[in-house]
């Protein structure tokens, strides 16, 4: 949450200085704004990368419960029983009470909608800058 919320920001910022909001904006900021950009977007792309191998591996707990038990010899009353149980409550991740499945198509949605309003602003910026740059 803190990395898009840092993407949102800088773009903002960015936005601010192209329409005349903040005059003293000097180049440096520049460069840490450019710094935080991009850091939060390999933040968000870590985030969701860990985010789908932790669904991906749970996911397949069952399956991997299944093909163990039966390795073992156990009955097949008994991993019934234990399937049963391992279906019998959602198996993800816990956030803010609730449980969250982020797999690589929402990943992908999620940055698609994001590049959307990153470019939505670089449009506006660019708009907004008054040309030619002195």
């Amino acid at each position: 949450l803190f990395s898009l919320l840092q993407v949102l920001a800088i773009s903002s910022t960015f936005k601010m200085h192209a329409d005349g909001r903040m005059d003293t904006y000097h180049w440096w900021w520049g460069c840490q704004d450019f710094f935080h950009l991009g850091g939060g977007i390999v933040l968000l792309g870590a985030a969701m990368g860990v985010f789908c191998i932790v669904t991906w591996v749970v996911e397949s707990v069952p399956s991997f419960a299944q093909d163990l038990f039966a390795k073992a010899g156990c009955p097949v009353s008994r991993q019934a029983g234990i399937l049963g149980l391992l279906g019998a409550r959602p198996l993800g991740m816990h956030i803010f009470g609730g449980y969250c499945f982020i797999d690589v198509p929402k990943a992908v949605g999620f940055f698609f909608i994001l590049f959307l309003i990153l470019g939505n602003k670089t449009l506006k910026i660019f708009h907004e800058i008054e040309w030619p740059v002195t």
